[in-house]
């Protein structure tokens, strides 16, 4: 399903919260705020995780290994999307990974992140 331009809005505005649901082995989910969260085409969402050894990065890689779901919510005032969907996949090297890095480091310039 394509991603509706309102959302793509959402997800473009740094003031809407975007949150993002993932799962332990166990199914035990963990709920994160993720400002990195955003649209990378009309068909994908990504994020920039910033810690390899953070619970959200090894529940994703969890996700993503035995195709288990994830949720991401978005909202600002009254607008509000969930979505659900499987990780696609795991970004550590390329330039797509250096254009969420070099967003990140404008933001926090002593970070290093893991993966997006």
């Amino acid at each position: 399903m394509k991603i509706p331009l309102e959302l793509r809005g959402l997800l473009e505005d740094p003031e809407s919260i975007k949150v993002l649901t993932t799962t332990d082995k166990d199914g035990v989910p963990h709920t994160v705020f993720k400002a990195s969260l955003t649209a990378l085409d009309d068909d994908f969402l990504a994020y920039v995780e910033l810690f390899e050894s953070s619970r959200s990065q090894k529940n994703m890689l969890q996700n993503l290994w035995l195709k288990k779901p994830v949720a991401m919510a978005v909202c600002k005032g009254r607008l509000a999307y969930q979505i659900t969907g499987e990780p696609y996949r795991l970004v550590i090297e390329g330039p797509l990974r250096d254009k969420f890095f070099q967003q990140v480091w404008k933001l926090i310039p002593e970070v290093n992140p893991c993966g997006g």
